[in-house]
């Protein structure tokens, strides 16, 4: 009797071991599972690239090949690298290296044959059903469109671009700001839970140009038959 007194007291004790066990390794696998979601990556930095149609991205290499084709090709790509991102890029004419030094939102431009300009917009700011435009007026927005196309008056404070061939320009931290690319429209935003969307539109030199030809045309007086 004594004998099976002990065995079952040794087995209710390894039980109540066993369990204790269970529990600790069980609040540790917990921890576990936190801290390495805690430690997911998050995206760092994003990128619009326009390019050549058929350019090919390799986001772990971090390379660009440039296809020896013509029109335009906008994408955008998401990185979680942190620090400096360095892409290898690779054209019919050359090669050449692209730095991403701070976390943020980037325009990489790497047309050989167009330079992209573009700036911050208020696309929530009611829009009148017609606009009339003095001869004053119409003069002011073309010279800014010419400086803006020659990359004049180009500073952080007045939030506008000049992104040349075979470049990476910073334009925001923002990673939830709305890039427009050229070719592409855009009328309005709607204010979502009281934030103000951050948009910024980009037109290429070419478009810009033949915007300020017809600006240029309107601008002309009239005259009139006597």
């Amino acid at each position: 009797m004594d004998q099976r007194k002990y065995l079952e007291r040794d087995k209710s004790n390894l039980l109540l071991f066993a369990s204790k066990l269970y529990m600790r390794y069980s609040i540790l696998l917990i921890y576990l599972v936190v801290l390495f979601s805690s430690c997911e990556q998050r995206v760092t930095k994003k990128f619009m690239l326009i390019s050549n149609p058929g350019t090919v991205v390799d986001l772990e290499a971090k390379t660009i090949t440039v296809t020896q084709t013509t029109a335009y090709e906008f994408k955008e790509f998401a990185i979680k690298d942190e620090g400096t991102v360095r892409f290898s890029v690779s054209t019919p004419n050359g090669n050449y290296t692209l730095e991403l030094p701070k976390n943020g939102y980037y325009l990489i431009n790497t047309k050989t044959t167009d330079t992209v300009v573009g700036s911050y917009q208020d696309y929530v700011a009611p829009k009148q059903d017609y606009t009339l435009l003095s001869q004053e007026t119409l003069k002011q927005k073309t010279d800014s469109l010419i400086n803006l196309m020659v990359g004049k008056n180009i500073s952080e404070v007045n939030q506008n671009f000049f992104i040349p061939s075979k470049t990476a320009s910073f334009i925001t931290e923002n990673l939830d700001a709305i890039f427009v690319a050229p070719y592409h429209s855009m009328t309005s935003l709607e204010v979502k839970k009281g934030t103000v969307p951050e948009v910024y539109r980009f037109y290429t030199n070419t478009d810009v140009r033949s915007m300020v030809e017809k600006m240029q045309e309107l601008a002309k007086p009239i005259k009139v038959r006597k």
